[in-house]
């Protein structure tokens, strides 16, 4: 709900990758308006969104879908991540309760969420990829029985 809340928030750079995303849709490749140029600061996010439109959904709504799916995908992950790599005797429902409010809470990540830009893909596979190297510390750390 609190991501709703910038649903009309948007930034002058998500217009640069809707624009590569339709030259590619359209079958003229990774283009803007005609030109070989990359101007785009993430292919990862360009071809998303690419993906999320291909079946005729708007690119504008495609990108904030993408971007509202990823900030609940990220809040996901950070219950695993906090549910599997801790002690569950450490932490009660009511602290994972708490991360999760202070996830969802937070203004920025709820601003950039809806911005149709790359920074909550960026931060759910920062989150994603922290885990994969603790989990493996831990892995590797257990005794061999």
């Amino acid at each position: 709900l609190h991501a709703k809340v910038y649903w009309i928030f948007q930034p002058d750079d998500a217009f640069v990758f809707l624009v590569y995303a339709k030259n590619l849709l359209t079958g003229n490749g990774l283009t803007f308006n005609g030109e070989l140029v990359e101007g785009y600061s993430s292919m990862l996010w360009t071809l998303l969104v690419s993906a999320v439109a291909w079946p005729g959904i708007d690119l504008m709504l495609a990108a904030k879908l993408l971007g509202n799916t990823l900030y609940v995908a990220t809040a996901i992950a950070l219950m695993l991540m906090t549910y599997r790599l801790s002690d569950a005797s450490q932490h009660s429902s009511w602290q994972r309760l708490c991360l999760l409010a202070l996830f969802f809470s937070s203004p920025l990540i709820a601003h950039w969420a809806s911005a149709a830009m790359e920074a909550i893909l960026f931060a759910f596979l920062l989150l994603v990829t922290c885990y994969v190297y603790f989990h493996a510390s831990m892995v590797s750390q257990r005794p061999l029985h």
